[in-house]
């Protein structure tokens, strides 16, 4: 079972949060501090992060946690967690009673994007295992994927500090096996289903706008790809005025 930490009563409705690639259940204490007080909030440490050893299949990982807790929770997951989530809420039949996806790609359709995006995986497979782990959080967050923290230098040292620690070993086998090369396309969401994107996240704003009209989202402003710490404000009130107490 991975590692996770709770915040609140648990008589309330609960959430569990899933982090993103590098990060780890802190990544959401903006966010718990707040809703805690309405919630039973669950922060899991993924596989090879923060306090979780690395070990094979996260998916199955993630799930048999989240069954330990014998609860029927929401959802909130970032990036590589939304995925997770997504993929937990249509494959499983784990009562989950829905999820808010933060950042999240649905997928790829196109072979050629897939070896694309396989490549590119590998490749950051590899620096992991021979850079610094200074040299390569910086490298990672120069991606065009996340120029918006450029704008907010405190942020972004924040982010290396915290992710210094991380064995890159481990953390390249993840990237192997979560690469979004081998996640299958989802295209169809339930009404239990909510997205949450940063104004100026291109990419995935482009994404999401192509979803179909009756999906619920909502673009948070003055906030990037990593939406739940540039503006944390607004995705704890998007995520109470939408998840019943």
């Amino acid at each position: 079972m991975l590692f996770y930490r709770t915040f609140g009563s648990p008589l309330k409705q609960s959430i569990v949060f899933i982090h993103g690639f590098l990060g780890s259940s802190m990544d959401f204490i903006p966010l718990i501090k707040e809703l805690q007080k309405d919630y039973f909030c669950l922060a899991l440490d993924l596989p090879a992060h923060g306090l979780s050893p690395w070990r094979p299949d996260t998916l199955l990982a993630v799930q048999k946690t989240i069954e330990s807790f014998q609860t029927s929770p929401f959802l909130v997951g970032y990036s590589l967690g939304g995925r997770i989530a997504l993929h937990l809420s249509q494959k499983t039949n784990l009562p989950i009673k829905g999820s808010v996806i933060l950042s999240s790609h649905l997928g790829l359709e196109c072979p050629l994007e897939k070896k694309a995006r396989l490549d590119s995986d590998l490749l950051w497979s590899e620096k992991l295992k021979i850079l610094s782990p200074k040299a390569f959080l910086q490298a990672w967050y120069d991606q065009k994927t996340f120029s918006s923290l450029q704008k907010k230098p405190y942020l972004l040292e924040s982010l290396i500090q915290k992710r210094l620690f991380n064995n890159p070993q481990e953390l390249s086998l993840v990237l192997e096996e979560m690469s979004l090369a081998k996640q299958p396309l989802l295209n169809t969401f339930s009404s239990s289903t909510y997205f949450l994107y940063g104004e100026e996240d291109v990419k995935i704003k482009d994404l999401y706008s192509n979803l179909l009209l009756h999906t619920l989202r909502k673009e948070i402003q003055q906030a990037g790809h990593i939406v739940h710490l540039e503006n944390p404000v607004a995705c704890i009130k998007a995520i109470q005025d939408w998840i019943p107490d």
